[in-house]
């Protein structure tokens, strides 16, 4: 049941744009069509209804044995559609597309053209600082260029090697404060404060975090979650006004980064709860 009311909730979420462009790419489909049957049908309906959707279906000359492969088509479609829809909308979604690419050109055997492909969307990722896509497209390039080997010997592939070792240390940073900070907010949101263990935990955390020495030479993220960890601890410890100073320091961050605008996700998931947790009367003068 669950498939089936994500799939017409899916349907209700989409824009008019995303409607139209959904319904442009059916069109260069060929063949039968009845998804876009069953699109239409939901699409019309206030509240879903599933006996009244397969009565409506039946009335249709819709073979409701397919209905459940039907149903999974149709969600496929529509996240496809959803994904071209977007595509370099995020400097995350155009990496993937661009990885999802370089490998349609290995596997063509195209190893020269995928691997310059690949080096294009590592710049876009170090140019947006996403540390974990370098980590895989450096990966990636370290494989693809053994396989080349025997065409041609690469005096690159050392320095792809030193590369990985030196990112290694700059994504453990950035997890290890990410999951400092997603650890605070669990316990903020799900746990009883004054309970011991709650207790004990945090204090576990606030401990990991002064043995931390986060400045600017970490990468952005690193620095993101390490103001965003401190502020969850201060707002524990009804520090307001500290809690707030380390708020306002991550959104100077954003407000610095001439890029902002491609992290709109990001920005807002950062807002959503800092708005949750501290003061307000700060971030809108921040803002003024």
């Amino acid at each position: 049941m669950v498939l089936r009311t994500e799939l017409f909730d899916l349907i209700k979420r989409l824009s008019t744009p995303e409607k139209r462009h959904f319904i442009l790419n059916t069109q260069l489909q060929k063949g039968e069509k009845s998804y876009l049957t069953l699109y239409r049908e939901l699409e019309k309906m206030d509240e879903y209804d599933e006996e009244a959707l397969k009565t409506t279906l039946d009335s249709l000359d819709f073979n409701i044995s397919t209905l459940p492969a039907t149903r999974n088509q149709l969600m496929k479609m529509i996240l496809k559609s959803l994904r071209s829809f977007n595509e370099g909308e995020k400097p995350i979604e155009t990496i993937s597309s661009m990885l999802l690419d370089a490998d349609i050109l290995k596997r063509k055997g195209l190893y020269a053209s995928s691997l310059k492909l690949l080096e294009k969307a590592k710049a876009t990722a170090r140019h947006y600082e996403l540390h974990y896509q370098i980590f895989e497209i450096l990966n990636r390039q370290v494989s693809q260029s053994i396989d080349m080997l025997h065409q041609s010997p690469s005096k690159d592939i050392n320095a792809l090697f030193e590369e990985i070792e030196t990112l290694t240390q700059t994504v453990q940073t950035e997890t290890e404060m990410r999951v400092l900070a997603n650890k605070l907010l669990w316990v903020i949101t799900s746990m009883p404060l004054k309970q011991p263990s709650t207790v004990a935990l945090i204090k576990e955390i606030e401990q990991k975090l002064e043995q931390k020495n986060i400045n600017e030479d970490d990468s952005f993220f690193a620095r993101i979650y390490y103001f965003q960890a401190n502020g969850f601890i201060n707002y524990v410890k009804g520090e307001f006004v500290l809690a707030n100073t380390f708020l306002l320091k991550i959104l100077e961050l954003w407000k610095r980064l001439e890029i902002q605008q491609k992290f709109v996700s990001i920005t807002e998931r950062f807002s959503r709860f800092s708005m949750l947790f501290y003061p307000k009367i700060k971030i809108l003068k921040f803002f003024a």
